[in-house]
């Protein structure tokens, strides 16, 4: 977010995505100024967030505003994993490479 909030490619260099997002708006400038402008708005709303919480001495403001994706996606993933979990994973068919699972702690 910070490399397209200064109008860079938000990508390494090798990546497999750094062609993509290079062409993706060469042919709308006004679009990538678009997206340019949301980055620099994104790190201002999380950057005004920290500072208020430092100034009103709330620093859980910062958790619940900023790091709720960060902290909180632990059960996606935990999720994720086992329902793909031991699977083959180049199979076209997501019937074979996926399980259903039961999150039922009182059965």
């Amino acid at each position: 977010t910070v490399k397209a909030a200064l109008g860079g490619v938000a990508s390494e260099e090798g990546a497999a995505s750094h062609e993509w997002l290079k062409a993706v708006h060469a042919d709308q400038p006004e679009e990538w100024t678009k997206s340019m402008r949301f980055s620099q708005g994104l790190i201002a709303f999380h950057m005004a967030v920290l500072c208020f919480s430092l100034a009103t001495s709330q620093p859980i403001l910062i958790f619940i505003l900023s790091l709720h994706t960060f902290c909180c996606s632990w059960y996606s993933y935990f999720v994720g994993s086992c329902q793909h979990c031991g699977l083959k994973s180049s199979t076209p068919d997501f019937r074979k490479n996926t399980r259903s699972i039961t999150l039922d702690p009182f059965s």
